[in-house]
């Protein structure tokens, strides 16, 4: 099934609509919205839509009955945490109860950056939607937005920066281990590789020249990379303690 968002011509309601892959003649309306700012993220499991508005995230049903909604405020809290316009929202892709969520940093931990004159300090977190558990996971020491999972859920890239440094794309594993640079930039996109089963980190990024780089060389295997938790990612196994957890 292939689904994608379509915005009414009166600009008063967004759409989910889909249609059979190979079968693009045959779209169907799935699920229609009001929330203004209605935005299709992708999938969050085999039968399940990601999507966020305005104010609240939702997850659609392929039969296009909505399972559930979270308000932002409510994922975030009150602090340290404070929702924006363009934070970023990203369920697990081995573990639909947890979503990595990008936000401004109200009460950053004391050995992080000062805020950079563009805007202010941001971070990402782990957040189990049952239990309502959140934990910082981006590091304290450098100003981190656009988080990615990689394809098997055990990684994040990120665009970090450095007080005094140029951007550049970070990985860490889920439980805040395994920190290293990963290449210069900023806006890492994490795609599947069409001719195998392989994720891969897409070479597309902002470089530091600002100009657009796309990496043309072999594709680097983003989940090769052994790590010593093989189950799925949750905050039950988290022990990053350089971080907190709230």
């Amino acid at each position: 099934m292939i689904a994608f968002a379509k915005q009414q011509e009166d600009g008063w309601q967004s759409q989910i609509w889909t249609f059979p892959a190979g079968a693009p003649d045959k779209p169907a309306l799935l699920y229609t919205s009001n929330d203004l700012s209605f935005s299709l993220r992708g999938w969050a499991d085999a039968h399940t839509f990601f999507a966020t508005g305005q104010d609240n995230l939702y997850w659609i049903g392929d039969d296009g009955t909505v399972k559930q909604t979270i308000a932002k405020k409510d994922l975030c809290g009150s602090d340290p945490f404070a929702i924006s316009p363009d934070q970023k929202f990203a369920p697990n892709p081995l573990n639909p109860d947890l979503l990595l969520v990008e936000a401004t940093l109200t009460k950053p931990p004391a050995s992080s950056p000062v805020a950079p004159p563009s805007g202010p300090l941001k971070g990402f977190f782990l957040y189990e939607i049952r239990s309502k558990r959140r934990a910082l996971l981006s590091p304290a020491n450098m100003n981190a937005w656009e988080p990615e999972w990689s394809g098997d859920g055990l990684q994040v890239f990120f665009t970090g920066q450095e007080p005094g440094k140029s951007s550049a794309i970070y990985r860490i594993f889920w439980d805040g281990t395994g920190l290293q640079k990963y290449a210069p930039g900023s806006k890492l996109v994490v795609g599947s590789d069409p001719h195998s089963n392989a994720r891969f980190a897409e070479g597309m990024f902002d470089s530091n020249d600002g100009r657009i780089k796309v990496n043309k060389g072999p594709r680097t295997g983003i989940t090769d990379t052994p790590h010593p938790l093989d189950s799925a990612p949750n905050l039950a196994s988290f022990s990053y303690t350089s971080n907190y957890e709230y």
